[in-house]
């Protein structure tokens, strides 16, 4: 059995206020919610070319790490569009680190597990390692 750890490496940024929020009763005998988000936009104050990020306890992944998932065949999420923008604290400005791979926001997406199965499905250092992240370069098979 494979299994990948979820790490999550921290993000200058957080989700826009006009991300909705709502929580719906999924259990009406013990009161269990399952707390739902539409309309995402997650707004970087620097982007420094992580393909992983985390805000309110919610995970999104950049176009480059959907396609590994895809090209590894791992199953076992569900992934929705959102929008990205930069804070306007900085006068409009895009800030790119230099350990940025392109500059301008890949397409994300949000990140949900949605299925147990014989791989324990998480993001983490394995995958960390798969991409090549700390050199900014696909892997090569």
């Amino acid at each position: 059995m494979k299994i990948n750890l979820l790490l999550a490496i921290p993000v200058m940024g957080e989700l826009s206020p006009n991300t909705v929020k709502t929580e719906a009763v999924i259990c009406e005998s013990c009161k269990r919610r399952k707390t739902q988000y539409t309309n995402i936009t997650y707004v970087f104050d620097r982007w420094r070319g992580e393909d992983i990020i985390s805000g309110s306890a919610q995970f999104f992944i950049s176009q480059r790490l959907k396609e590994k998932l895809e090209e590894k065949n791992i199953k076992g999420y569900k992934l929705t569009p959102i929008d990205t923008a930069f804070s306007e604290q900085r006068g409009g400005i895009h800030k790119f680190g230099k350990e940025a791979y392109q500059k301008e926001l890949p397409n994300f997406y949000h990140f949900e597990i949605f299925k147990k199965q014989k791989e324990i499905l998480m993001i983490g250092m394995k995958l960390l390692i798969l991409l090549n992240v700390r050199n900014a370069e696909p892997i090569k098979n």
